[in-house]
């Protein structure tokens, strides 16, 4: 399947190629990828590298498209999934296209999101025109009165395993950390906030803080659920805070 992001007009394809369209750019036309970042505080954030907004905006169309193809049919299932790899094309628009187009960047994207989801892909990237400025999808704060300095920044899903990862850095090892939690709507915001309130009564008074990821898509590219480039998601977005942050380190 190949996808036309970012309001670029589909070209021809290959016979039996369907064709989607994705968008995060509200200026490309009507969107169907939604992008928010909030709780980053200006105090640390720092202007990104033009590759590092491509990437975040990469990522989130990655995660998009894996999710709006199916992977085998009722068939296939029958023949112990001989199909189980789908074949992807993405065509992109970037700020950074010659960072984009060198041989080693793209076969380094392809081979990790390769080994991750167990799919084939392809990237062609073209030159941006009118690229948004990555702030529109960030929502900067004032970091009013004390604010510590956090030295980690933690993935933290809500799961046992970042639970585990978040209990270990920051109560045993009492250092301040940074969670950067992605949602992708807000049906479990309550849970996710009790949670972390709970985090910062046990570990206090070592600062906890949290940047919060929301990143979906339209309903009609709800197809096939189970996410698996949904790790390259969580790279992406832990890379890109922390390059933003300066200080931090990703673990």
């Amino acid at each position: 399947m190949a996808f036309y992001c970012g309001g670029l007009p589909p070209g021809a394809q290959p016979d039996g190629w369907k064709v989607k369209s994705l968008n995060l750019w509200p200026k490309a036309g009507r969107t169907n990828v939604h992008l928010e970042v909030t709780q980053l505080y200006d105090k640390f954030w720092r202007n990104l590298p033009a590759h590092y907004e491509d990437f975040l905006e990469i990522a989130a169309y990655v995660y998009s498209g894996d999710q709006a193809m199916h992977r085998v049919s009722d068939n296939d299932l029958n023949t112990m999934c001989s199909m189980w790899r789908r074949t992807f094309h993405y065509h992109i628009p970037v700020r950074a296209p010659e960072f984009w187009n060198s041989a080693e960047v793209k076969q380094t994207l392809q081979r990790t999101l390769e080994f991750l989801a167990e799919d084939y892909f392809d990237f062609t990237f073209y030159g941006a025109a009118n690229a948004p400025e990555v702030q529109t999808f960030l929502g900067i704060e004032t970091a009013a009165g004390k604010f510590s300095r956090p030295e980690r920044l933690a993935l933290f899903s809500g799961g046992l395993d970042s639970l585990a990862g978040v209990v270990a850095e920051a109560i045993g090892k009492k250092r301040k950390l940074l969670l950067l939690n992605h949602r992708s709507n807000d049906k479990f915001s309550p849970l996710y906030e009790t949670l972390f309130q709970q985090l910062t009564d046990r570990v206090n008074p070592v600062p906890l803080s949290q940047v919060r990821v929301l990143i979906n898509k339209s309903a009609t590219l709800g197809i096939d659920f189970a996410q698996r480039a949904r790790s390259f998601l969580f790279a992406a977005m832990a890379m890109t805070v922390a390059v933003s942050y300066t200080h931090l380190r990703a673990h």
